[in-house]
């Protein structure tokens, strides 16, 4: 009879392990989470993405010149560089006009004339008001006589603009006093450049 009991103990034992196997205990208390492992190496980079469309041309600046190089006799008032400019919209065109000048003097007299920016080439006014438009220049009546006096003159001016469209400007010249039949306007630059607003 012992015998028996210990073989059925025995069968119980092995029957509870097998069971303790099967169905798990409650699950412990979560443990510290760990120190974090090292980075990875990088990805490839994906392919670029399509252009977008292109926008619309930015308010920069727009510019037109002109150079003449031709013995000019300064007879009156005399119109030597043209340049016109179009623009898309108001705004200002500032002018900047160069010209060299060989003057024919005399002792005694003073030689005296004038460079100008204006809108009509016929215009070799002086107004006061508009100095800044105008540039003038002499040979005092004291230098001694020479045939060529080489002579330079630069005259610069902003002109607002209302609008869309296309403007010419001139660089006129006059000789005021003491006017030659040598004295000439040989060469000259002249600059446009209009800044939108």
């Amino acid at each position: 009879m012992s015998k028996a009991l210990s073989v059925v103990a025995l069968l119980l034992a092995v029957a509870a392990l097998a069971i303790n196997f099967v169905i798990p205990g409650p699950a412990g208390p979560a443990g510290a989470m760990g120190a974090q492992g090292p980075r990875g190496t990088d990805g490839t980079n994906g392919a670029n993405g399509a252009n977008g469309a292109q926008g619309p041309p930015g308010a920069g600046t727009l510019m037109n010149s002109t150079s003449y190089q031709a013995a000019t006799t300064m007879a009156g008032c005399v119109n030597f560089l043209t340049v016109a400019l179009t623009v898309p919209s108001r705004g200002r065109i500032a002018v900047s006009a160069y010209a060299h000048y060989w003057i024919e003097h005399t002792a005694g007299t003073t030689d005296l004339w004038a460079s100008m920016i204006r809108t009509s080439p016929t215009d070799c006014s002086l107004s006061f008001g508009l100095e800044s438009t105008w540039a003038i220049d002499e040979i005092p009546g004291a230098w001694p006589t020479d045939t060529i006096i080489n002579q330079a003159l630069s005259v610069q001016a902003v002109f607002p603009i209302s609008g869309a469209g296309t403007y010419t400007y001139h660089l006129n010249t006059e000789m005021a006093v003491g006017q030659s039949a040598s004295d000439q306007i040989v060469n000259g630059v002249m600059v446009l450049v209009f800044y939108p607003s």
